[in-house]
């Protein structure tokens, strides 16, 4: 019977990682709650995946480390592994909730992955594990994966597009400024605020704000005009001649403010073009 002990005992000994991992496996359940998108910029944005861990069991577990990979149409954006000192208490026969986020850059990720400014939404998936144990032994690893998806941001475009004069006197004139106001994104947003400064040839003629709500539908257009009565004794009386010529030197600046499906952003605009002088009411 002796010489049984030995091969027994490693036996048991190997077995022991197995069962252990056996029971994790039947005492904590790993459920994907929801995937949001958050703290949208034009510079990048937040994937948060909210996992549930229900403890099914009678025994307090801790989750003590977490490692996971972020791929992005099949190419690594980012790897991270993370222990937890404490560890986060997980109570018998409760449900507890985690995040895991990922932070994006647009300017990392197309270096990561490639140019992707051509796309609307891009797939990706977070593949990984979990650490458990029970507050003083490591009790094993249950893994995870979960796909997603997110939006690539681009800036609205202001075109402007032509300058009716619907009258001009020695005094001053009576204008419309038209413009388009573009959409490239994939999902539709809302100008909530338009702050501007316009001039031609060099002269300020307008700054004003709008807080009229512009919808911008997913990939589409709107055309918008911003009457201007101007006062030559004010803008300066090269305008008048100005006014007299098939286009003129135009700059368009300002800020919009955006509500997208993911919270809203500032973003600045800088236009310089030449717009057609056109007379019409």
């Amino acid at each position: 019977m002796r010489r049984l002990t030995a091969p027994l005992s490693i036996l048991l000994i190997l077995m022991m990682p197995a069962v252990l991992l056996s029971a994790l496996k039947d005492d904590i359940r790993i459920n994907l709650e929801e995937k949001q998108v958050r703290e949208m910029t034009p510079q990048g944005l937040s994937l948060v995946f909210y996992l549930n861990l229900t403890n099914s069991s009678r025994k307090t577990y801790f989750l003590s480390g977490y490692a996971y990979r972020f791929v992005v149409n099949e190419r690594e954006y980012l790897r991270l592994q993370t222990p937890m000192e404490q560890g986060l208490r997980i109570d018998p026969s409760q449900t507890t909730m985690i995040a895991l986020p990922v932070k994006i850059t647009y300017d990392l990720l197309y270096r990561a992955v490639g140019d992707l400014s051509g796309e609307a939404m891009v797939g990706c998936y977070l593949m990984g594990e979990l650490a458990f144990s029970d507050g003083r032994r490591h009790k094993g690893t249950l893994p995870i994966a979960f796909n997603g998806e997110f939006p690539i941001y681009r800036h609205p475009e202001v075109v402007p597009t032509a300058l009716k004069a619907r009258a001009v006197t020695i005094g001053g004139a009576d204008l419309l400024f038209e413009m388009m106001l573009r959409n490239a994104n994939g999902f539709d947003i809302d100008i909530t605020r338009l702050e501007y400064t316009i001039k031609f040839g060099g002269h300020e003629v307008a700054a004003n704000q709008s807080n009229r709500r512009i919808p911008l539908p997913a990939a589409g257009d709107s055309p918008q005009s911003i009457p201007l009565l101007l006062n030559f004794f004010d803008v300066g009386k090269e305008i008048r001649g100005l006014l007299q010529q098939p286009d003129l030197n135009c700059r368009m600046t300002g800020t919009m403010e955006l509500r997208t499906p993911w919270g809203r952003m500032n973003v600045p605009f800088d236009v310089q073009v030449k717009v057609p002088v056109v007379s019409g009411g």
